[in-house]
């Protein structure tokens, strides 16, 4: 049996970390950046950071397929790293040289040079003047805009697809001691996002916020490098259980094959869409706090101290600073003691650890429509429902807020890793990769969903306020925001009930299943001679 130490895993977590340092800031700042700066309305840049991270999760499953049955999982994670990090530094070098005449008005730079050249934007503009004719982002601009967020969405993928899979292959669970350690494994992957997420939420965040975007897009660049940096230096330890393959240990691609273990491998994969389906609602809920809990922030006191003002995208740091001490707890303490009581090797079930989070995700849904009405009701009694965001912030604090993000935090450390060590554990060996993607295609689905919720939510109820709709328009101190997010809690609530029956019809796949994969393997070498290098 083989013993992992934890160094030799640390690479693996470092490298999320710093690639989770580097867009978890796009993630819940974007939103303002897409209406402050590109002047989309608030719901259509909602829709476009909603679409933004649905396209980088669904993209995972094409990087899955490539990393399992072409190109393998160590080099999926380099090339995509790469991406990430020329996108962003192709934009500071051009942008280093924008006084030199080397680009034309259009640039061949992306985020950092447009957030920079004034020329790649539209006119400066304060979108929430009720007077102000604010011209949208729009031509040549426009494409490169897109273009630049979704090349990154491409490298996102990537490193989503293939690097906790490649993480995982290190452990086998077929004995109990690597099984336990597996779980250990997930948990420091979350620590890594954590930790990252911390970083990323108050540094880079404060400094889009206040030294500008093009400065807060080069902090991100610097981290990709860093993430890359660190994987490559963990090559030594061979942390790629494929990357040598000896003869007893080699997969035949399963692509290439037509046998009863494909068959089999399907009825598995058939098993766990029940559960993929359930878990979709509760991105559903997670893409508001990224959007619309963002812009109830805009129009709060943000205030930390006289001299301090704290970003609104900053709140996510609450959850993610508890997750940072709550997750060692776990892992060192709660783990081991529902290990003892129940005698399984993660403590509990990972469909028990998901179930906890999905209720939770309800009742965050609940607590963030009843900070809507208090947040409505200061602006109400204050006279300030026509107040202009930043310029006239409501005296509320922002802190208030909080709570709906404190609640989904420990969701996040339930659910999201549950699911992903569940797709991983049950998938069948050679396809490990692709079923993890189960977690980001619900992810993607997810922030889809939202997207097209909005719109059919404005559609179903444009006469229900003055701009058209619970949620159109740039002042959502006159819409529905409240009824929205209880909305989502009735559905999330709904969705665990369903979700309950589903769990409990489910049967665990039994790790015998990799002992007679692996005997059909040999088997089948012993016909066929094999490489002896896979992903090198």
């Amino acid at each position: 049996m083989k013993v992992v130490n934890i160094c030799r895993f640390v690479y693996v977590a470092a490298t999320f970390a710093f690639e989770n340092m580097a867009n978890l800031a796009l993630a819940v700042n974007l939103v303002t950046y897409f209406n402050t700066v590109m002047h989309y309305d608030i719901a259509d840049a909602a829709n476009h950071l909603t679409d933004f991270m649905g396209t980088g999760y669904i993209l995972s499953i094409v990087m899955a397929c490539l990393a399992d049955a072409y190109i393998g999982r160590f080099r999926t994670v380099l090339i995509a790293a790469f991406i990430e990090f020329v996108v962003s530094l192709t934009s500071i070098y051009i942008n280093a040289f924008k006084h030199f005449d080397f680009v034309d008005d259009h640039g061949l730079a992306l985020l950092t040079l447009q957030a920079h050249y004034p020329k790649l934007k539209p006119p400066l503009c304060n979108i929430f003047l009720p007077t102000s004719n604010c011209e949208k982002v729009n031509g040549g601009n426009a494409v490169l805009l897109f273009l630049a967020i979704y090349l990154l969405a491409v490298g996102g993928a990537g490193v989503k697809a293939a690097l906790p899979s490649h993480g995982a292959d290190q452990f086998d669970e077929k004995y109990p001691k690597e099984a336990t350690q597996m779980s250990t494994y997930f948990n420091w992957l979350l620590l890594g996002v954590a930790v990252g997420g911390s970083v990323s939420l108050t540094c880079f965040v404060w400094v889009q916020d206040n030294k500008g975007w093009d400065w807060g897009f080069g902090l991100s660049t610097i981290a990709m490098f860093l993430g890359a940096l660190i994987f490559v230096f963990g090559l030594p330890q061979w942390l790629d259980k494929a990357a040598i393959v000896s003869d007893d240990s080699e997969s035949p691609s399963p692509w290439k094959l037509c046998r009863v273990t494909q068959v089999e491998n399907a009825k598995i994969l058939l098993a766990m869409v029940p559960v993929f389906l359930c878990s979709i609602i509760m991105t559903l809920c997670l893409a508001q706090l990224q959007t619309w809990s963002v812009q109830q922030g805009v129009t709060m006191d943000i205030k930390l101290t006289k001299s301090f003002n704290m970003p609104p995208a900053s709140l996510p740091i609450i959850p993610v600073a508890f997750l940072v001490i709550m997750i060692p707890i776990y892992d060192q303490i709660f783990v081991p003691l529902m290990r003892k009581l129940t005698g399984i090797p993660t403590g509990i079930r990972y469909l028990q650890r998901v179930g906890v989070g999905l209720i939770l995700s309800s009742l965050s849904m609940a607590i963030a429509g009843v900070m809507e009405v208090k947040r409505k009701n200061v602006a109400k009694d204050h006279d300030m429902l026509d107040a202009i965001p930043l310029l006239q912030p409501l005296p509320i604090s922002v802190f208030w807020l909080s709570f709906q993000y404190f609640i989904f935090g420990i969701a996040d450390m339930f659910t999201y890793v549950g699911l992903l060590e569940f797709f991983y554990s049950q998938a069948p060996k050679p396809i490990k990769s692709i079923s993890s993607c189960f977690l980001w295609s619900s992810m993607a689905i997810g922030y889809f969903m939202s997207s097209i919720m909005v719109k059919i939510v404005n559609h179903a109820t444009k006469g229900a306020t003055k701009s058209g709709g619970w949620l159109a328009g740039n002042n959502i101190n006159r819409n529905h925001l409240e009824f929205f997010y209880w909305m989502l809690a009735i559905l999330s609530l709904i969705n665990f009930a369903v979700y309950l029956l589903v769990a409990m019809r489910y049967k665990y796949r039994p790790q015998s299943l990799d002992v007679e994969h692996e005997y059909e393997e040999h088997q089948l070498k012993t016909l066929k001679p094999s490489s002896t290098m896979e992903d090198l």
